[in-house]
């Protein structure tokens, strides 16, 4: 009958518009639940403190949690040299799309200062494909490096008191960039 959506079979658009509302609802869920989880580990590696705050921002900004995941990982992350926001990259591409990898110095090159802006083109492309029953995807990029980095921290004040700014400080990265949500 008229307003009868026609099967397409290349891109399955009747089949997706079709979907329950309890499946779309869930997916609505788990997608919010994966970017607190990426919120909550920028959070754990750049601004502890924070981590707390991850609830009420859920709730505030229902609806964006793209947007004002964009904001923390610019704010806390690509203030920082590559080795920090570099894994990031890497994580979406061996994901979503392995081959890529081979072409990052290339991409690089293109994204030079805008490697964010990459970051976030990822994050739209890809992060909605997911769905539960999906393999999780890897939220936080530093789990190895922050466990290494606080040995190391613990290490340094044991053997003097001195309070030396490394590479790796967070310090003046957030501060120097705007966002009063994040």
């Amino acid at each position: 009958g008229p307003g009868a959506s026609v099967p397409h079979a290349r891109t399955g658009w009747a089949l997706r518009c079709a979907q329950p509302a309890s499946r779309a609802l869930m997916s609505k869920s788990f997608h919010r639940e994966l970017y607190r989880q990426l919120i909550e580990a920028v959070y754990r590696r750049w601004n502890d403190e924070k981590v707390g705050d991850v609830p009420r921002l859920m709730d505030k900004y229902k609806g964006q949690e793209d947007d004002i995941y964009d904001k923390i990982v610019r704010k806390y992350v690509f203030c920082h040299g590559k080795k920090h926001w570099l894994p990031l990259i890497e994580i979406m591409y061996k994901r979503f799309n392995p081959s890529k990898l081979e072409e990052l110095g290339r991409l690089l090159e293109k994204y030079l200062d805008s490697e964010a802006a990459l970051y976030r083109a990822l994050c739209d492309k890809y992060i909605h494909t997911l769905t539960a029953d999906d393999v999780p995807l890897q939220a936080d990029a530093w789990a190895t490096v922050s466990k290494k980095k606080d040995k190391k921290k613990r290490a340094k004040a044991a053997v003097d008191d001195c309070s030396h700014s490394s590479s790796d400080s967070a310090s003046g990265c957030a501060s120097s960039a705007g966002g009063a949500a994040a």
